[in-house]
């Protein structure tokens, strides 16, 4: 599976240049990392030093371009996602019936989407957010970043 080709290249031992950014340093940001989020102890070591001297909920994204691998982390966890990806996804569901929400999809030619990070409820200040750092966040993903619209959630 592609999963765990990107596992067994992270766990490879052959360390190559990690870019890596701080984001985002605001707590007002409402979002959480994907289900496929990990603990950050078992990040490249380059990326735990740097969540290590930023505070918890710094978003701090990498890209390994040798090994064909980016990455968030935030409050601990970090997920990782192929690089450069097929398609890059800033949706949001509007409340209607239920609460809505804001994510970030990413998907590789090899597989379905996965979500990176998602709000749990409709979050405008996250879906501004998002807008407003597309260009990075497309930069990190390696594809152009789509704004969607999800519709309404029912």
């Amino acid at each position: 599976s592609s999963r765990s080709r990107f596992a067994a290249r992270l766990n490879s031992g052959v360390r190559t240049q990690v870019k890596i950014s701080t984001l985002e340093t605001s707590v007002a940001i409402p979002f959480e990392l994907g289900p496929t989020a990990r603990p950050i102890d078992s990040a490249p070591p380059e990326v735990q030093r740097h969540a290590t001297q930023g505070k918890p909920w710094h978003l701090i994204a990498w890209v390994d371009e040798a090994q064909e691998i980016a990455g968030f982390c935030h409050k601990g966890s970090y997920i990782t996602m192929p690089w450069p990806a097929a398609r890059v996804a800033v949706g949001a569901m509007r409340p209607a019936k239920g609460r809505g929400y804001v994510a970030l999809e990413v998907s590789s030619a090899q597989g379905p989407a996965a979500m990176v990070f998602c709000s749990s409820t409709y979050s405008e200040p996250l879906l501004q957010w998002l807008a407003a750092n597309q260009k990075s966040i497309s930069g990190i993903c390696g594809c152009q970043a789509q704004v969607e619209d999800w519709g309404s959630d029912y």
